[in-house]
């Protein structure tokens, strides 16, 4: 009977020692977790800012290129339009 209360004290401890482990360990992990998926949302924040960026400077080319085709066909329009009133 002896030997049994041994191998019952001995599972018992084994059970207390993973049932702390896991208890201070499971919070770690999660912590860890988050950490890495925290820091991934960052990276993919930048890339989207960038990519923003860079669809921002691309508009505003594409908007200086318009400004001075519209600049070209109001001059050309004022110019026909002075040639048409000397004529």
């Amino acid at each position: 009977m002896a030997i049994f209360t041994t191998i019952a004290t001995i599972v018992g401890c084994i059970s207390a020692c993973l049932g702390l482990a896991i208890t201070i360990i499971k919070p770690f992990r999660k912590w860890i977790i988050e950490s890495f998926v925290r820091q991934s949302q960052a990276k993919e924040v930048k890339t989207k800012i960038d990519d923003m960026a860079t669809m921002m400077k691309k508009s505003l080319e594409n908007d200086k290129t318009f400004n001075d085709r519209l600049s070209r066909v109001e001059q050309n329009v004022l110019e026909n339009e002075a040639d048409r009133l000397r004529s």
